[in-house]
């Protein structure tokens, strides 16, 4: 409770800040410039700052994410083991299958998640050139968790694709993109 009491100090202070000016709007809103040490502040309050701006793209780097997506894949593909004909496509041209795999392959798409989240995740907090480091964490745990969410999509469109279901994977990568990128790109611009 002493915590939650600091942060919501913290956070009244700063309102305090914001009520005293004339010319305030939402749109010209910069919570930094009321904080005079950034990044202290930010660490000091990540967990309240992390509801109050940009929480979905928050949300959605966290490691309850990824266990979800990973679940989703891994229950997926033991789902569709038994069902699955000896070889899978695992790469299309066009609406034609131009690569195939044996079914255990399914199991590719669950472990592609696990790499991601702590290979892939380990590599971009090193690579990414932000000046912020909370910045950098969040932007590649957000990438991680989006190339989990796109193989999950990959595996899901395989199976749709050997029942019949569907025909064409860009449509579903287009949206998977669309989707991904404008939350990648609202949040960075709130960021900033």
């Amino acid at each position: 409770m002493d915590t939650d009491i600091i942060d919501v100090e913290n956070a009244k202070n700063i309102c305090k800040q914001l009520l005293r000016e004339k010319e305030l709007s939402y749109e010209s809103l910069d919570i930094t410039a009321y904080t005079p040490e950034k990044l202290e502040y930010w660490e000091q309050n990540k967990q309240f700052l992390k509801v109050d701006t940009v929480s979905f793209f928050y949300l959605w780097g966290g490691f309850l994410i990824w266990l979800l997506i990973t679940g989703i894949s891994l229950f997926t593909a033991l789902l569709a083991y038994p069902n699955l004909p000896d070889y899978i496509p695992i790469q299309w041209s066009k609406t034609q299958v131009s690569s195939q795999a044996g079914k255990a392959f399914i199991f590719f798409y669950p472990l592609v998640c696990i790499i991601a989240r702590f290979g892939l995740r380990f590599c971009l907090r090193w690579k990414i050139a932000f000046n912020n480091q909370h910045i950098n964490e969040t932007v590649s745990d957000y990438l991680s968790n989006s190339f989990c969410f796109v193989m999950l999509s990959a595996e899901i469109f395989t199976i749709l694709f050997i029942h019949g279901y569907v025909q064409n994977i860009v449509v579903l990568f287009v949206f998977d993109g669309i989707v991904l990128l404008g939350i990648l790109i609202k949040a960075l611009i709130k960021l900033s």
